[in-house]
């Protein structure tokens, strides 16, 4: 690994979002500059519940410009001193020419180093340091925990303008109760884990099927009140148009707009209803999106 002269983005990357994507935006400067190879460095474990799966953070991270991505063990890791830090990763392992963080970096036993150390510590190894300050968006700071935030309180347009794409879950879809078929709604389920969920309600969504093409659909993040398969938290959405069989294939479900709260209905009647009033406006939502 220490053969190969990198520039070396630091972070969590957690939701890979547009203070993200102005570090690696950049990281790919300084990369095209030096003629060296970009690479992420980032740990296997997040803190809080994550806005992506790591295998959609590393997909997320090619997309943006990344060419490689080491995702590394946080125990192997975290009791190493700053200065055993920058000397064992960034100096031996990485052969680090530069390295790109952001203005709260942190970094080394206790998260104690911070950019300024960084840049310190870099300096005895002819280790570039370029620190990439706050980015804002419509005059907020862009933050991971901001996204958090806004994705519990159902501003799901709110936490979009941050990421700077929409909202998604990634999953494979699991075998139901196959109640929402007694209403005519067959429903794709699936029961995410360690991930921020959008507060519980109906949400306007759209689904990336497995074979290509994206279609209209409405989505349920919650305990499913009036037909409970007993799981705790899923979500579960019928996707406009689409006739066929998902189970066991991934698909990935955009979300655009909260539609309306979770609501435990008398009558599997009254749940047919609703759907389809939600239906019409997750429709309107999606020609406006695409035109």
């Amino acid at each position: 690994m220490a053969d190969k002269k990198r520039i070396v983005l630091l972070g969590n990357f957690d939701g890979v979002h547009v203070g993200h994507r102005a570090l690696i935006k950049r990281g790919r400067e300084e990369a095209d500059k030096r003629d060296l190879l970009l690479t992420v460095w980032t740990f296997d474990t997040l803190f809080s519940p994550a806005l992506t799966a790591q295998e959609d953070r590393v997909g997320l991270l090619r997309a943006c410009g990344a060419e490689e991505i080491i995702v590394e063990s946080f125990e192997k890791v975290k009791d190493l001193s700053p200065s055993d830090f920058v000397r064992d990763i960034l100096n031996t392992k990485l052969c680090a020419q530069a390295c790109v963080c952001g203005y709260n970096y942190s970094f080394g036993r206790g998260g104690k180093g911070d950019p300024k150390l960084l840049k310190e510590l870099c300096f005895e190894y002819g280790i570039d340091v370029v620190t990439v300050e706050k980015v804002t968006e419509g005059n907020e700071d862009v933050s991971s925990s901001a996204i958090r935030k806004k994705l519990r309180n159902g501003d799901i347009e709110g936490a979009n303008k941050l990421l700077g794409r929409p909202y998604f879950l990634h999953d494979t879809v699991k075998e139901g109760e196959k109640k929402g078929r007694t209403v005519g709604m067959p429903t794709a389920n699936f029961y995410p884990e360690g991930l921020c969920l959008p507060k519980n309600g109906v949400y306007a969504t759209a689904v990336h099927l497995p074979g290509g093409g994206i279609l209209p659909s409405v989505t349920n993040i919650g305990m499913r009140p009036t037909m409970s398969d007993g799981r705790g938290i899923s979500a579960e959405t019928y996707i406009i148009g689409f006739d066929g069989d998902l189970y066991g294939q991934r698909i990935k479900v955009e979300f655009f707009s909260f539609l309306r709260p979770e609501r435990k209905f008398e009558s599997l009647d009254e749940v047919s209803k609703a759907v389809k009033a939600d239906i019409e406006k997750a429709k309107t939502i999606f020609e406006k999106r695409n035109g």
